[in-house]
């Protein structure tokens, strides 16, 4: 059984020197056109762990992908902003030293070689309420990811209490990402799962978060130089069609 309960980022306050190491995890990280969907049989065995531990309402399972590489000196942080009486996450790639990493929690966590749950991703905010029985949970997950060789297919997602619920994920040029409900996407060619949840009336993981892809190309948004603010990036997908209001 896993011992490495004190993560970084999950229940340890973040460092410099963890936030220094993020980059390199991220991009080791597979391209996000060799996103894998677990076997049924895995969804239904994590989603029956995730109720187990009544974590549902806490974590999602990641499928594990980079869309694109991080700069040296730089690491991966989502703050959440609203906009038209919505809540969206907007993840940028900002400078190591821009950020009090008091102020930080990991978002999406890799399990390392040696078992440990590491963050490649941070929200802005403080450290997330840990559930009860924590240490039991992220043994068990560990383990189960470990046994069956899914660490490098799968990690562990921090969900955000006020940004909960089916979610679509758009890149955007300038290595930023924006994420916002799925009823405001207007119809595309096609998309794929990039996180699951544990949903009470399911008994297995059902997809939580989509990536936008056209065709079977990576799609990114805004190509030559980033937009300035969250306003600047509605308004204009608003008015490409491609964001509904």
């Amino acid at each position: 059984m896993s011992n490495n309960y004190d993560i970084p980022g999950l229940n340890q306050a973040v460092t410099q020197d963890d936030i220094l190491h993020s980059r390199e995890r991220h991009n080791n990280l597979p391209n996000d056109s060799a996103l894998h969907t677990p076997e049924k049989r895995h969804r239904i065995a994590l989603d029956r762990m995730f109720k187990k531990h009544g974590v549902g309402n806490i974590y999602a399972v990641h499928g594990l992908h980079k869309h694109f590489d991080l700069e040296e000196g730089h690491h991966l942080v989502g703050h959440i902003e609203s906009y038209q009486q919505r809540n969206y996450r907007w993840t940028r790639a900002l400078p190591n030293n821009s950020l009090d990493p008091n102020n930080l929690h990991g978002h999406i966590f890799q399990l390392t070689p040696d078992n440990k749950l590491c963050a490649y991703e941070y929200q802005v905010g403080p450290l997330p309420d840990a559930p009860h029985d924590h240490n039991a949970f992220i043994s068990e997950f560990s383990d189960y990811l470990g046994l069956h060789k899914l660490d490098s297919i799968l990690g562990l997602e921090v969900l955000i209490p006020q940004f909960q619920g089916k979610k679509v994920e758009i890149v955007l040029y300038g290595h930023q990402m924006l994420l916002c409900d799925r009823e405001l996407m207007k119809e595309r060619d096609s998309s794929t799962v990039t996180a699951w949840l544990s949903h009470p009336q399911s008994n297995e993981l059902t997809d939580g978060v989509h990536y936008v892809i056209q065709g079977d190309k990576h799609e990114t948004f805004n190509k030559g130089a980033p937009w300035p603010d969250l306003k600047s990036i509605i308004e204009k997908l608003q008015q490409a069609n491609f964001l509904g209001h």
